[in-house]
């Protein structure tokens, strides 16, 4: 499934919707005129762009029903391929709800790392924005850093940078006025006007709000930026100078993740020890991301059965 972007997976279930929601009229129809076809669609009824919905069928997901030189139609291949693919996605993405804890018990479930949480500590108190960016692979700890700060700081937001946009940040910036704006995956924030709205907020604590080529409207705003990525090859210079050096965080050995993923899993998703040992254990094997963890605690609960199919699931539609 790595293959796939969350756009391609957002048009899949575009296309399933209609689907079960069409085919079955559609076949009621043929029924009735006694016409054996299988149904179809065209492009435009989803709709779908033509770039899209190529690479759909190149990679086997939506094959071709019919052709002509003036249509073609289409149908999903595998419409509980797609249903999986789907569930697995749903499953994968995670975003904290807001839990409130004391900020004495900040990073208090977070193995190792005292010297960051202290500085981390420091930057929050600062009257004025400090910007501090975490890199390193998974299983590192970044995002509970981040998690723990949204939960222990009632004016932070949170953002994913993969999901994020420059329109989106301005938007979230201006109306909310954030005193931490906490982005992950800050990595996978690479276009250019998404790095502009960065960098205009966090080098002149200013956001604009632009029609055609006129600026209409400035707004200041004091913000701190904490983000984290898995790596910062791709940031360019002048985003990275923003923040203090970048701090690269070392993998945790096997039995500093499992204590990690336990601590959590036990207080925050209200699964059982043994569970989330389980849990720890299988997405140790799998990819060693505490989200991942999270993400199946809050899926399966505590049913084994549950969590021993989804992890199946990942593995079936992994890249490797």
């Amino acid at each position: 499934m790595q293959d796939l972007s969350d756009e391609d997976i957002a048009i899949l279930k575009k296309i399933l919707e209609y689907e079960e929601r069409e085919f079955p009229k559609i076949l009621e129809k043929y029924r009735e005129w006694n016409i054996n076809a299988e149904p179809s669609w065209e492009w435009h009824k989803i709709p779908v762009p033509a770039i899209k919905l190529r690479k759909l069928v190149e990679r086997g997901y939506v094959k071709i029903v019919y052709k002509s030189r003036s249509s073609t139609t289409y149908r999903l291949a595998d419409q509980n391929q797609v249903r999986e693919l789907i569930k697995m996605r749903e499953a994968m993405i995670y975003k904290p709800e807001r839990k409130e804890i004391n900020f004495d018990d900040l990073f208090k479930y977070i193995v190792g790392y005292d010297d960051i949480k202290e500085l981390l500590k420091k930057v929050l108190k600062s009257e004025k924005p400090i910007h501090v960016l975490l890199i390193g692979p998974p299983a590192t700890g970044k995002t509970l850093f981040l998690e723990d700060i949204y939960h222990a700081c009632p004016d932070a937001e949170y953002v994913i940078g993969s999901e994020a946009s420059g329109l989106g940040l301005a938007k979230l910036v201006r109306e909310r006025r954030p005193g931490i704006l906490l982005i992950d995956e800050i990595d996978k924030l690479l276009k250019a006007e998404d790095l502009s709205t960065l960098l205009s907020i966090m080098e002149s604590g200013r956001t604009r709000r632009v029609k055609g080529d006129e600026i209409t409207d400035v707004v200041s705003v004091d913000v701190k930026v904490i983000a984290a990525g898995n790596t910062d090859k791709y940031l360019p210079p002048e985003l990275k100078s923003r923040f203090l050096p970048p701090l690269y965080l070392k993998p945790y050995t096997y039995e500093q993740f499992k204590a990690v993923a336990v601590n959590y899993l036990t207080n925050f998703e209200n699964v059982t020890k043994e569970i989330a040992e389980l849990i720890a254990d299988l997405t140790w094997n799998f990819d060693k991301d505490v989200r991942t963890s999270r993400s199946v605690a809050r899926l399966c609960g505590n049913d084994k059965n549950e969590i021993y199919k989804t992890f199946e699931l990942f593995r079936k539609y992994s890249k490797s």
